[in-house]
């Protein structure tokens, strides 16, 4: 029986569309094991060199830029290797210690080594590398999900629901809670960290803190729309791998993508279960977009069409399970 190694810089939890590549992969009869990095890095070095001498595995995934020293060390085992790219950088991004470790990957011999990406624009930074084989893996979720019929009436808010990291420096944070003071009947509810603008005072619009994944999840069962808020200012964001665009389309939930983002503003079939508006801009005619309760259900409908028919996991995991 061949022996699968995932050794995860992200929390697998967090990461739908790693966390369900490994649950297919295991009804293959595959023996697995996944190491997560959680605070030490150092702990998290030494336990995953340990495992690959104890457990002897055939074939290793390294996720995120976290396992850049591991598969710099490891590179030369006689054993199948997959850098999985869940994020693109360059060195300019900023200065933080994961993106430093990108100075490793001239180092690493990535003819020997499966690239994944989520999306053919994020090769672009690797071009320069020949890797032995490319798979292009989106971030999007299994099916399994029911069609969720939501509705909007004219005499009730139109709740919106805006979640992740909340920086303005790199979502469209302030803008939102700004269109939404000027209009009352759009409930704008946020959920993430790193909140920094106070919005106790507003009526219309709440911060309800962090929650969980999967209790997040549950919690977007009840807006009408999803924000997917991502500022164009690096090519990590512009070139956005949106894990919140399938995740909405998999609960059936019409989205909010900014036109200047290429990435959203030319996904496919976006107008069908999206609106497109400029978030530099949000004005009125956002606002009547969002009250036109007689589009709102093609939007619903549409949302899960696209989910089922094209924008689910299981249409691309046969790739993955042929390279195994």
């Amino acid at each position: 029986m061949s022996k699968i190694l995932f050794i995860s810089g992200v929390s697998i939890d967090k990461t739908p569309v790693v966390k369900y590549s490994i649950k297919k992969i295991y009804k293959l009869n595959y023996d697995i094991r996944v190491i997560e990095f959680k605070n030490s890095r150092i702990k998290f070095t030494l336990l995953s060199l340990f495992k690959v001498i104890s457990f002897r595995p055939n074939i290793v995934f390294f996720i995120g830029l976290q396992t850049l020293p591991l598969l710099l060390i490891l590179q030369w085992l006689p054993i199948k290797k997959f850098n999985w790219f869940l994020e693109s950088y360059t060195k300019k991004d900023n200065t933080s210690f994961a993106i430093r470790l990108l100075k490793l990957e001239k180092y690493i011999r990535w003819n020997t080594i499966i690239g994944i990406f989520p999306t053919k624009e994020r090769i672009i930074p690797y071009n320069k590398f020949s890797f032995k084989q490319i798979l292009i893996l989106p971030n999007a979720t299994g099916l399994g999900q029911i069609f969720k019929p939501r509705r909007i009436s004219k005499h009730e808010p139109v709740k919106i629901c805006f979640y992740g990291a909340l920086d303005e420096n790199k979502v469209y944070l302030r803008e939102f809670i700004k269109f939404s003071k000027e209009f009352p009947d759009i409930h704008l509810d946020l959920y993430g960290n790193n909140m920094m603008i106070d919005v106790s005072n507003e009526d219309n619009i709440n911060y309800k803190g962090s929650l969980p994944h999967k209790e997040l999840l549950m919690v977007l069962n009840q807006y009408h729309f999803s924000v997917i808020g991502y500022k164009p200012i690096n090519f990590n964001t512009k070139y956005c791998a949106p894990n919140k665009l399938y995740e909405a389309l998999s609960l059936s939930l019409p989205v909010i993508v900014n036109k200047n983002n290429p990435t959203l503003a030319n996904f496919p079939n976006i107008n069908s279960f999206g609106i497109i508006a400029d978030f530099d801009n949000l004005d009125k005619n956002l606002y009547e977009k969002l009250k036109n309760h007689e589009d709102y259900k093609k939007l619903n409908q549409n949302a899960y069409k696209q989910y089922v028919e094209r924008q689910n996991l299981n249409n691309y995991i046969s790739e993955l399970k042929d390279l195994l």
